[in-house]
């Protein structure tokens, strides 16, 4: 008896950074809307973070501490951004009487919440922090070191900025099409807002970047403003 034959991935729509998803055969899926809005939304990724509409498998991130860093390596996202959070203030307490604390970053990205939360922690500690991209810092990660008072990368180290995307399952109306779109052109709004108040970059220059998937080395990101430093 031949084996069943594979079955098809969902249809898509690229439509400025947001990725709209159509289910196999027409179908409507009743629990398409809670990806986003109830209790089992899944959050927006910034664009190429996710292939499919499967959940990451990717191991939980790991926060550690060494004296007076902090170290974070893995995906951007929740409940690992507070579990951050909540260390680094820690930290702090600890070392109020420093001059700073450091923190060594390394992620391919993740949830634009969870990185635009720690984005926020990290700016307003009251004893300033230091990041170091560590090897490499991608995507949503990028919005997290531009919270901190200095900001270095070895000269081995790469950074990437790109645009956002979402997955939105099911059938749906226009209406609520044009709704999740104008949702995460208001998401791009803010990286915009945030990348343009720590770097050198103009809309144009970020539109580039946001149209592509390219690592940048360190030269060229203490040239446009991501970095005060090469270690």
């Amino acid at each position: 008896m031949p084996p069943p034959p594979p079955k098809k991935k969902p249809r898509g729509t690229h439509l400025k950074g947001v990725v709209l998803g159509v289910s196999q055969g027409g179908e409507e899926n009743q629990n398409h809307r809670t990806m986003w809005r109830g209790h089992a939304k899944r959050p927006r990724k910034f664009s190429g973070e996710e292939e499919d509409h499967q959940e990451s498998q990717e191991p939980p991130p790991r926060i550690l501490i060494y004296k007076d860093s902090i170290y974070y390596n893995g995906e951007i996202r929740q409940p690992e951004a507070t579990e951050f959070c909540i260390e680094l203030k820690k930290l702090v307490d600890r070392y109020n009487d420093a001059d700073h604390v450091t923190a060594y970053l390394t992620t391919d990205g993740g949830d634009i919440f969870a990185g635009l939360s720690m984005y926020e922690c990290i700016r307003h500690c009251r004893v300033p922090v230091h990041i170091v991209c560590d090897s490499c810092v991608s995507s949503a990660g990028t919005l997290v070191i531009l919270g901190a008072a200095k900001r270095y990368m070895y000269e081995t180290s790469v950074m990437l900025v790109h645009s956002l995307s979402s997955w939105v399952d099911g059938m749906h109306k226009p209406k609520q099409l044009k709704e999740e779109l104008q949702n995460c052109e208001t998401l791009l709004s803010i990286m915009t807002d945030v990348y343009r108040k720590h770097t050198n970059l103009t809309k144009t220059n970020l539109k580039s970047l946001y149209d592509t998937d390219l690592y940048m080395r360190a030269t060229d990101c203490l040239r446009h403003g991501f970095i005060d430093e090469i270690l």
